[in-house]
């Protein structure tokens, strides 16, 4: 009797890893379509913009002609003369450009950056939000900066290529890696200064202040008020502390005198309405902890610090370089909805409504 009822007990058992067994495999057979489709989609994103950025004739971009000049010069100079000629001037970028000219020529050096943008924003997007990763990587792809940083101002989308690679990494608390991304970040483009003060701000001050210096930012750029005037008022030259004086050019109108300064309402409103989007659709978006569940908070943080400092500087020269910090991060802020808990009905439209507005404000500002 006892050697049955183990009999009994050892085919329940071998049944039951039977059964397991089955449903493991019918699991993995169920799930391998989505995993291709979602894997094809990734490549999609990935070589669509190496192939436009990388292969695109050199007349597309007011700086590709000037980038093909520097690319041509390199490759006759050596490493010393390179550290030479540009020991003042992102000359990390310039090294890595004579590196990778001399290995695979002028033609290869675009391919290459634009192959380094592309990586990092699906590596960002699968990082911060691995179920929304392809809605993310949707939205880069009708991001008008996105372009930008692809065709003209290259030294400019390296920068953020290893920023945002650096912001995932100080997500997820990997703090050796985040030093690394964003000191290399630093010495391939000055700018990249703005990111880094920015992501430090954020690590220390609330959303709710940020939201109010964001407004107050604003609107003090409305009556005319900038970073010039706060300068004057201090009596010291914060941007010049920040940023050396390699943007002396700019802030004096030298470089970029044909620019339109001052208010602009179009980069208020274009900066602002993610914002609005994801505290009128997001529970406790204010309230979140940054280092909750979702990268939502963080990155929301790091948004409002950039565009405070953005409304701050309309008043130089292509300030839209440092707005490009923030507009970079848009497709993560208004893609990673619910950090606290589902949205309502009402709510999901709006996000809807107001998710396929920034899609057609993107598409319309690409083609202009």
């Amino acid at each position: 009797m006892g050697r049955r009822h183990r009999s009994s007990r050892l085919g329940w058992s071998v049944s039951g890893a039977d059964s397991h067994h089955n449903v493991g495999h019918s699991a993995i057979r169920d799930a391998a379509p989505r995993i291709m489709v979602r894997c094809s989609l990734y490549l999609i994103a990935f070589i669509i913009p190496v192939i436009i950025f990388g292969y695109r004739d050199f007349t597309v971009g007011t700086d590709t002609v000037r980038y093909v000049w520097h690319f041509e010069r390199l490759s006759q100079m050596t490493y010393e003369g390179v550290l030479s000629a540009y020991s003042g001037s992102d000359v990390v970028f310039y090294l890595i450009s004579k590196a990778v000219t001399d290995s695979v020529g002028i033609r290869g050096t675009f391919v290459f950056f634009a192959t380094l943008l592309a990586g990092a924003l699906l590596y960002f997007s699968r990082t911060v939000s691995p179920r929304r990763s392809v809605l993310l990587l949707g939205l880069y792809a009708v991001l008008p900066v996105y372009y930008n940083f692809g065709t003209n101002i290259i030294k400019h989308g390296a920068a953020v290529s290893l920023l945002i690679i650096g912001l995932a990494f100080l997500w997820r608390k990997n703090y050796i890696a985040c030093l690394l991304f964003f000191t290399t970040a630093l010495l391939l483009h000055t700018s990249a200064i703005v990111f880094l003060l920015a992501c430090f701000i954020a690590l220390f001050v609330s959303s709710r202040w940020l939201l109010i210096t964001f407004v107050l930012a604003a609107v003090g750029s409305s009556l005319g008020y900038g970073f010039g005037q706060l300068e004057s008022l201090v009596g010291i030259d914060a941007i010049g502390m920040l940023a050396g004086d390699r943007f002396g050019d700019y802030i004096t109108g030298t470089i970029g005198a044909s620019y339109n300064t001052g208010f602009r309402l179009d980069f208020v409103a274009y900066t602002a309405a993610p914002v609005a989007l994801v505290i009128a659709t997001t529970h406790g978006a204010l309230k979140a902890p940054i280092w909750g569940g979702s990268a939502g908070p963080l990155i929301l943080r790091v948004y409002l610090a950039i565009g405070t400092m953005f409304f701050l500087s309309f008043f130089y020269p292509y300030s839209d370089r440092i707005g490009a910090y923030a507009w970079i991060l848009i497709p993560a802020l208004v893609g990673l909805p619910g950090w606290m808990r589902p949205r309502t009905g009402i709510q999901a439209i709006v996000w809807a409504v107001g998710l396929c507005l920034i899609v057609v404000s993107g598409l319309w500002l690409l083609f202009q």
